[in-house]
Order: C-alpha cells, then structure tokens, then sequence
C-alpha cells in the first residue's frame, strides 16, 4: 500500500517547513558536534542478506575493505585507483572511496580539526560497511594517521581486510 498526498497537504506542508540555504546548513552543521540525542532511530535489519546479494550479482569475490593510508601526496589514491581497475578487470564488484573525493559531497561539511577529521573517517567506515555489506571490495583512500581513528573505523566496518600504509620514497 503506498501512501499519497494531495499538492495542498504537501503545500501547507512546506509553508510550514524552516528551509535552510546549503551555507546556513553547512554553518549548522559545523557549529554544533555535541548533539548525540538519538530520538525514535531504529536500526532496521533487511530481508536480505549479503550473500543474497553477491548470489544475485553474480559475485563470487568476498566482500572486504582495504584500508589505504598515508601522507598527503603520498600515492593512495593512484594505487587505489589502479587496484580497482585491475580488480574490475578481473570481474571483482569494487569501489575507491576517496578522501579528497567524499568531501566533495558527503563530508563537505567538515574541516580539518581533530573532532572533524575523527568524524570524516567515522562516516567513511558506515559508508564502506554499508558497501561491503552491498557485496563489494571496497578500498579507502584516507591520510587517516592516528591510531585509534583506525580502531574506531575498523570497529565500524567489522573487520578491515588489510590496512596498507604508503610512503612515497625521495629520490633526490
């Protein structure tokens, strides 16, 4: 049974609606971390497992994540990038999450302080769970530098299949 709403409802609906600019959004959201109020969220667990999914994709591969670290300019995202293409040559399901990439969109609205940088790899690690979950190797690419954001993303995810530090060598 779906639900339906006539255009009055839906406009008397957003008259009554605080429409807030994206800047004004973003400002909101910046300036207030400490909420950790979760009213009337239930986590809700599908009809669908995991295997049913890479049954019905076809996929034969296990689902993982690779967890890509190192300093800037250091060359993760050029292996990682270069990892999925030789992966999805080979019929493997997998996708790059991108440091640079994810706060383009979902974590444009974080800086670079400690609370945000802890919060950045925080949604990264739901969003590859939720990838691997999905039936996909799933490779980050993050500076991610301190342990315990590590511990914290592996607690996320469940188990990080490998954690690869890169270092670019100087040949000068």
């Amino acid at each position: 049974m779906f639900l339906s709403l006539s255009l009055s409802v839906l406009d008397e609906l957003e008259a009554e609606a605080a429409i807030l600019d994206r800047i004004g959004y973003d400002a909101l959201l910046k300036s207030d971390r400490s909420t950790t109020e979760k009213v009337e969220i239930v986590l809700h667990d599908g009809q669908v497992t995991s295997a049913e999914h890479r049954r019905l994709l076809g996929l034969e591969n296990s689902p993982s994540v690779l967890w890509f670290t190192g300093l800037s300019g250091s060359g993760k995202s050029t292996l990682a990038f270069a990892l999925e293409r030789r992966l999805i040559s080979r019929g493997v399901a997998c996708y790059v999450l991108d440091g640079d990439n994810v706060r383009h969109g979902l974590n444009r609205d974080l800086g670079f302080s400690p609370l945000d940088r802890n919060e950045n790899i925080s949604r990264v690690a739901e969003v590859a769970r939720l990838m691997m979950d999905a039936g996909l190797v799933v490779m980050t690419s993050f500076i991610s530098p301190f342990r315990d954001d590590r511990a914290m993303a592996e607690s996320i995810i469940g188990t990080i299949r490998q954690c690869v530090y890169i270092k670019a060598l100087d040949y000068q």
